[in-house]
């Protein structure tokens, strides 16, 4: 399902390890079952390898800053804040800098291509 998200293949990949790291709140969770499972598949389809790197390390952390992230927790309880406190600061530095990151990198995916 998740390789046959319209659109360049670089992105289908980006936003799959994406929806995986929001699924299990980790990038790096993401990052590893992206490699064993979809990497081999979009490195047939012709994308270099640097290509296939970056996009799963980018995208692995898009949506892996959920509420019931262990990073969010841990860092909520050194610091004594509360979710409330702290989710739109980290959305925004997590979440939104991957997505204009994964932005940048289909573009120069397609004209380096």
């Amino acid at each position: 399902m998740i390789q046959s998200i319209p659109g360049p293949p670089v992105l289908s990949l980006m936003i799959g390890t994406g929806l995986i790291g929001g699924i299990t709140a980790s990038a790096v969770g993401a990052i590893g079952i992206s490699v064993a499972n979809f990497a081999p598949y979009y490195l047939e389809m012709g994308l270099d390898l640097e290509t296939v790197h970056r996009a799963i390390a980018i995208g692995s952390g898009a949506l892996s800053i959920v509420p019931y992230s262990g990073f969010l927790i841990i860092f909520n309880n050194l610091t004594g804040l509360t979710m409330k406190d702290t989710f739109k600061n980290g959305f925004i530095s997590i979440s939104v800098t991957h997505w204009i990151a994964m932005a940048v990198i289909v573009i120069m995916a397609q004209f380096f291509m």
